[in-house]
């Protein structure tokens, strides 16, 4: 039986020198880089959301080899981030809401690692004071997150002003645009 022939493809083979040249340190592929990144924002957004590195990376250490639970986890997370941003976010209601996600991960995490030491009976009483803290900063965390994007949405939210003439009657205005940030 004839062993099929690999052909080679010169694009794809220069692509994976580059990209294993880059991840080696080699600053002269910087330009190139560059100019890859530049002509595509959809690989910018694959390889820079640094966010969503974050999650998979607590959500990997929670479930460990369960992909189960990793894969219904990960879900939970697109659910979150997607119902706190909303149906058609801000940029910035879209950034927070990805925040929000990540410290949601991360206090979930923070929760795991305390049950677990628990559990295990054997964890001294300076460790689960430590663990207890760490959960109070990851709480602490989710909760400035929610107030900030809450705030985002107060200023972006459209007022309405008032206005009295001096004959007596009394006239609504509604302004177009956000609340300015010093109302």
């Amino acid at each position: 039986m004839a062993r099929k022939h690999k052909t080679q493809d010169p694009i794809r083979d220069q692509a994976l020198d580059l990209v294993r040249r880059a991840r080696d340190g080699d600053a002269t592929v910087l330009p190139k880089i560059r100019g890859a990144l530049d002509g595509s924002p959809r690989l910018v957004e694959l390889l820079g959301d640094l966010a969503e590195t974050a999650q998979r990376v607590f959500v990997e250490m929670l479930a460990g080899k369960d992909l189960l639970m990793r894969e219904a986890v990960m879900c939970r997370v697109d659910q979150i981030r997607s119902e706190v941003a909303g149906p058609s976010p801000s940029p910035l209601e879209a950034l927070l809401a990805e925040r929000i996600a990540l410290c949601w991960v991360h206090m979930q995490y923070a929760d795991m690692i305390y049950v677990q030491n628990v559990k295990g009976g054997d964890a001294t009483y300076r460790l689960l004071s430590y663990l207890q803290d760490r959960q109070d900063r990851c709480h602490r965390r989710l909760l400035s997150a929610v107030r900030a994007l809450a705030q985002v949405r107060r200023l972006l939210r459209p007022s309405v002003a008032q206005v009295n003439i001096t004959t007596g009657d009394q006239m609504n205005v509604a302004e177009i645009g956000p609340k300015s940030v010093s109302d």
